[in-house]
C-alpha cells in the first residue's frame, strides 16, 4: 500500500482516476482508523489509570484493616493468654454491642416518659371538663341580668324565663317571676296615686264620728304640720308610699303599706299584693344573677 502511495506522487503521468479515487478513500479511511486508535489508546490509558487508582485504594484500605486487626488482637491476646478457655476463638469474634446497649436505653427511657405523659393527657380528659361549666355560668349571668334589665322597664322576659329553665334553674326559683299580674314600677305608681285621695278620704270618714273636741283639736293640728320620722298618721302613711315609690325603694313603700289603718289597707289591698309581687319578682332575678356571678368566678 505505501510502494502504491509512493508511485501515485512519482508517475503522474501514469495515473488511473479510477485508482485515484480508490486511493482517496483508503486513505481516509486510514486517517479515520489513526484518529480512532488514538481516541481508544487515551481512552484506555485514562480508564487504566482509574483503575490502578481504585486498585491502589482497595491496597492501602485493605493494609490499613490488616493492621487495625493485628493491633486488635495484640490487644486482646494478652487477655486470652492469662486465662486460655475453649471459648476464646468466641469472645474474640464476639462483636461490641455497648453502643446499642447504650442506644436501647435511651430508647426505652423516651418511650418511658412518653407513656407517662399519654397516661396523663387520659387523666385529664377523664376528668370532667370545666369549659361547659364556665360557659353555662356566664349564659346565666347574661340572662339574669338581661331579665333585670327588662323587669326594670316593665316589658316582657319570657324569653328570658325560657332559657334559664333550659339550662337547669329550678321552677321554684321562677315561681314569682310567671305571675301575670306583675306590675311594673310605672304602673304601681299610677295605681297608688289613684288609690291616695280614697286611703285619705277613710280619715274623713273617721272624723265623722268624733265629738265636738276631737274636731277642735283636729282643726287645731292642721294649722301646723309636723311630720316625725316613722308616724304612723295616716297623712304621713301616705306620703311616705309615695316617696318610696319615687325613690324606687320598693321594700319601704311595702313597709308603709303594712303600716295603714284596716279601713285604708283594704282600699289599698290589690296594690299592696302587686307591690309584694314585684319585690319578690326582682329578688328572684338578682338572686339568680348573684349565683350565676358566683359560680362563674368559681369555675
Amino acid at each position: 500500500f505505501g510502494g502504491s502511495f509512493t508511485l501515485h506522487y512519482i508517475d503522474a503521468s501514469g495515473r488511473n482516476p479510477a485508482a485515484d479515487k480508490e486511493i482517496t478513500d483508503l486513505t481516509g479511511r486510514l486517517n479515520a482508523l489513526e484518529n480512532k486508535t488514538d481516541a481508544a489508546t487515551a481512552a484506555a490509558h485514562k480508564a487504566l489509570a482509574v483503575v490502578e487508582t481504585r486498585v491502589a485504594a482497595a491496597e492501602s484500605a485493605a493494609q490499613q484493616a490488616a493492621a487495625d486487626l493485628q493491633t486488635s488482637l495484640s490487644a486482646k491476646a494478652p487477655a486470652a493468654e492469662s486465662s486460655p478457655s475453649p471459648s476464646q476463638q468466641e469472645r474474640v469474634e464476639t462483636p461490641d454491642i455497648g453502643p446499642l446497649s447504650a442506644r436501647l436505653e435511651n430508647l426505652e427511657q423516651k418511650l418511658t416518659a412518653l407513656e407517662a405523659t399519654q397516661r396523663a393527657k387520659e387523666r385529664r380528659l377523664e376528668k370532667p371538663s370545666v369549659l361547659p361549666q364556665i360557659a353555662r355560668a356566664q349564659t346565666l349571668a347574661i340572662v339574669a341580668q338581661s331579665l333585670l334589665l327588662k323587669l326594670a322597664s316593665g316589658r316582657p322576659f319570657t324569653d328570658e324565663l325560657a332559657v334559664l329553665e333550659s339550662l337547669g334553674v329550678p321552677a321554684d326559683a321562677l315561681a314569682s317571676l310567671r305571675g301575670a299580674d306583675l306590675l311594673s314600677e310605672r304602673q304601681l305608681v299610677a295605681q297608688f296615686a289613684a288609690l291616695a285621695p280614697q286611703i285619705l278620704a277613710t280619715d274623713n270618714a273617721a272624723n265623722e264620728e268624733e265629738n265636738f273636741l276631737d274636731r277642735v283639736t283636729r282643726h287645731a293640728k292642721q294649722l301646723v304640720h309636723v311630720h316625725k320620722t316613722g308616724g304612723t298618721d295616716l297623712d304621713t302613711l301616705v306620703e311616705r308610699i309615695g316617696k318610696a315609690l319615687a325613690d324606687h325603694d320598693l321594700e319601704t313603700a311595702y313597709k308603709a303599706w303594712t303600716d295603714l289603718p284596716t279601713s285604708a289597707e283594704s282600699i289599698a289591698e290589690n296594690f299592696g299584693a302587686a307591690l309584694k309581687a314585684r319585690i319578690e319578682a326582682l329578688a328572684a332575678a338578682r338572686s339568680i344573677e348573684a349565683e350565676a356571678v358566683a359560680a362563674l368566678g368559681k369555675s
